[in-house]
């Protein structure tokens, strides 16, 4: 599941990288594996530590996937990264996925001027991915007139166990017919 949502982020990012508790885990991906700079804190914790190394590196815009969302959609991470391509990264913006089954903050654009609000929301004890949302010029980006409901409910699958992946991988079997 990993391997594909690093498949279809690879050709679209200059750098690539897994964010993770235990990245010794994910050492069959060949990608830099960076631990929790802030351990147990969540993907808010995790958006601070892809922040951080997005200024080491030079970077402008950390695109934050999930690796549990196995069917990503290179089609819907091409609508952000074209979407970002005008606003300025220094200052505090992020570009989250909306439909009509809520926000997307696990398959979203931030830009490297979110560090401080991120880092602040943190330090107040927060850790829901909105907690910084009120430091920052928040872009919800409306998906249902790019992909049709169908696809939405696809991409943004999240896989939490192993019952859940057995069921979505058969869903996605009987929807390709039965020639797959």
């Amino acid at each position: 599941m990993v391997r594909r949502v690093a498949e279809v982020l690879h050709p679209r990012v200059r750098r690539l990288c897994l964010l993770a508790n235990r990245p010794e885990l994910y050492g069959f991906l060949g990608l830099p594996a960076l631990p929790d700079r802030l351990p147990g804190r969540g993907p808010l914790g995790g958006l601070a530590t892809a922040l951080a190394d997005l200024r080491q590196h030079g970077g402008r815009w950390a695109l934050l996937a999930a690796g549990d969302m196995p069917w990503v959609s290179a089609a819907a991470v091409d609508l952000l990264l074209e979407l970002a391509g005008p606003l300025e990264a220094e200052r505090p913006v992020a570009l989250v996925p909306t439909w009509e089954q809520g926000d997307e903050p696990l398959l979203a654009l931030y830009s490297r001027g979110c560090q401080a609000a991120v880092e602040t929301a943190l330090a107040r004890g927060q850790s829901r991915m909105n907690s910084f949302y009120d430091a920052a010029q928040v872009v919800f980006v409306p998906m249902e007139p790019y992909f049709p409901i169908s696809a939405l409910q696809r991409i943004f699958l999240n896989v939490n166990t192993f019952t859940d992946w057995c069921r979505a991988a058969r869903r996605e079997k009987d929807q390709a017919g039965p020639d797959s």
